[in-house]
């Protein structure tokens, strides 16, 4: 089967800003942003007037909840990583030696701008 080079590169673009957006999600999941998210909270509990006993089953439920989405994040990401491991394999092996050094150089490449977007937007 052969992929014409645009393909190869929109896949392989599409991949990695899927992979981007699935780590910037987790980053926001996981750290919660935590200050923002009190804010609507306080914001909200204000405008519900809740309990002292309704705001404490709150704060239980939303921590489950967090809780449950980075679970299955991880379990998602697990799976991610898979795929895209064998989307490479396979773009791999219908390169020349020639083009899977360049492939390898574009993966690098891309990796380490992830990596230092990901630090930059870390609190």
């Amino acid at each position: 089967m052969f992929i014409s080079r645009f393909r190869l590169i929109c896949l392989l673009v599409l991949c990695f800003l899927l992979g981007a957006v699935t780590g910037t999600v987790y980053e926001g999941l996981a750290s919660g942003h935590a200050g923002k998210r009190r804010g609507r909270m306080s914001e909200m509990v204000a405008k519900l007037d809740l309990s002292e006993d309704q705001k404490a089953r709150l704060d239980g439920i939303l921590e489950n909840g967090r809780k449950c989405m980075v679970d299955i994040n991880t379990a998602y990401r697990a799976e991610f990583g898979k795929v895209r491991n064998a989307t490479k394999a396979q773009i791999q092996e219908i390169l020349t030696p020639e083009q899977r050094e360049e492939f390898d150089a574009i993966i690098a490449e891309q990796v380490a701008r992830r990596r230092h977007s990901h630090r930059r937007l870390a609190p």
